[in-house]
């Protein structure tokens, strides 16, 4: 076959090589090896190059069991030895401690092996006073729930609260639901859905809702203002109806506490409203 560089013709591909001409190619190269310039193209060829998940697959599945390339093989001697030799100075885990010596407050304290050369404090505050007097700033403030002083660094200047559990208190506060309840209104909602709730419904899942139902409860002292019943399952009722008169929604003198047989008994429960026999006796 001449030698020399084919090209194609009309931008035509050749076809592809049949199963059995792949294996002549396989036999025919057997035994050969490459020389170090061929590996090399090869290598910068591949620079880069992903290779796809079933191209992945078809390697594992090769090299699986009997089929491995390492299979029932054993390393050489010489091969062991260049490995222990690129070891030799890494420090590993070996679950052994050592006792270090604290600069900032010369304790001795015990650190795992692998960690000797990082390692130079006990704590992180001893970490802090290590660091210079730039780094040091601390910014004093005063928590909004129990009013005592407590420090931070510059970065959490915003920082209201001290602790956990002021946290905890503030976000029952109704300052804290009111601001978490702004941003969940309309599209800043993680649940919004194009606004299809009506105005109706939407009053009766806002935050003021919520507070008005609390407040009537904690004025009838989670007692049924009819059968005096306390506790229980309970609903706060609107004397005037709540569809009717929008602008006494939220007036707790409009609000009682019923338990649910005594609220069914009202001409407001359920479907019982409309504007035609409203103030009738059903």
């Amino acid at each position: 076959m001449p030698s020399g560089v084919y090209k194609r013709i009309n931008g035509k591909k050749r076809k592809p090589l049949s199963l059995a001409t792949k294996e002549k190619i396989r036999k025919a190269h057997l035994g050969k090896k490459l020389s170090k310039e061929h590996i090399e193209k090869v290598r910068q060829k591949n620079i880069g190059r992903k290779m796809s998940e079933e191209q992945k697959q078809k390697i594992s599945e090769a090299n699986k069991g009997e089929k491995g390339y390492w299979y029932g093989k054993k390393l050489s001697q010489a091969h062991i030895e260049k490995m222990r030799e690129g070891q030799l100075g890494k420090k590993h885990d070996t679950g052994k401690r050592v006792s270090k010596r604290c600069l900032t407050c010369d304790i001795v304290f015990y650190i795992p092996q692998c960690r000797d050369l990082i390692k130079k404090y006990c704590s992180k505050k001893c970490y802090s006073l290590s660091m210079s007097e730039s780094k040091r700033v601390r910014l004093k403030k005063e928590c909004i729930v129990c009013k005592s002083s407590f420090e931070v660094i510059p970065y959490h200047k915003k920082r209201k609260i001290c602790s956990v559990s002021c946290n905890r208190k503030y976000s029952k506060t109704p300052e804290s639901r009111k601001l978490h309840s702004i941003c969940q209104i309309g599209e800043k909602g993680n649940n919004w859905q194009g606004g299809k709730a009506s105005i109706t419904e939407s009053a009766r899942h806002n935050l003021h809702y919520r507070l008005w139902r609390e407040s009537v409860f904690e004025r009838d002292n989670y007692t049924c203002v009819e059968c005096k019943q306390r506790g229980g399952v309970l609903n706060a009722d609107h004397i005037k109806a709540f569809a009717l008169y929008p602008n006494l929604r939220f007036a707790i003198d409009n609000g009682r506490t019923l338990c649910l047989p005594c609220h069914r008994k009202t001409e407001t429960y359920g479907g019982k409203l409309s504007k035609k026999n409203y103030g009738k006796t059903t």
